[in-house]
């Protein structure tokens, strides 16, 4: 994969999927994070990237501290 961050577990997220991504919570953008994971600076929640595949799920985000 040529268009691909490398993720913490050694996994590929794709440039592309990066691209089209967007908050369920507020549906604004999200980038990826310290290969933690991608985050919505908007809303301050970071969604984890397993295997591979981000998990867009709210009840499963992490807020973050917005003074980092």
């Amino acid at each position: 994969m040529k268009n691909a961050y490398k993720t913490k577990e050694d996994s590929m997220i794709d440039k592309d999927l990066l691209e089209i991504l967007a908050c369920p919570n507020c549906k604004g953008p999200v980038k990826l994070k310290d290969e933690n994971g991608i985050l919505c600076e908007k809303c301050q929640l970071l969604y984890a990237i397993q295997d591979g595949i981000p998990v867009m799920l709210i009840d499963k985000a992490t807020k973050v501290d917005s003074d980092k």
